[in-house]
C-alpha cells in the first residue's frame, strides 16, 4: 500500500497517514493542537505489513488506516537527536 505520512509542525514526534493521494484536511482527526498543522513527510509511500518506516509501525500504520482510514502514531523519541526521528 502507499501512503502519505504527514508530521506535526508544532511536535516532530506526531504523525498522521492517509491513503496516498488522500487529502488530510478533510479528516475529522481527534481535537489536538498538535494535529491542526501538518507537514508533509513522505508522500506516495511504499509500505508492507511487518517492517517499520523510520520509527513507525507499518503494521500499526495499516491497521489504523483499515479501522479509521488514516493512522495517528507518536514515535518514539531518539536520544540524542533534536527535532527528527529516524531508525
Amino acid at each position: 500500500m502507499n501512503v502519505d505520512i504527514y508530521v506535526s509542525a508544532t511536535n516532530s514526534l506526531k504523525f498522521v497517514s492517509v491513503p496516498a493521494g488522500q487529502n488530510v484536511a478533510l479528516l475529522s482527526l481527534p481535537n489536538d493542537p498538535d494535529l491542526s498543522t501538518l507537514n508533509p513527510r513522505s508522500l506516495d509511500q511504499a509500505i508492507t505489513a511487518g517492517s517499520n518506516f523510520e520509527a513507525l509501525s507499518t503494521d500499526d500504520m495499516l491497521s489504523q488506516i483499515d479501522k479509521q482510514g488514516y493512522a495517528l502514531q507518536l514515535a518514539p523519541p531518539m536520544v540524542g537527536r533534536s527535532g527528527s526521528v529516524s531508525g
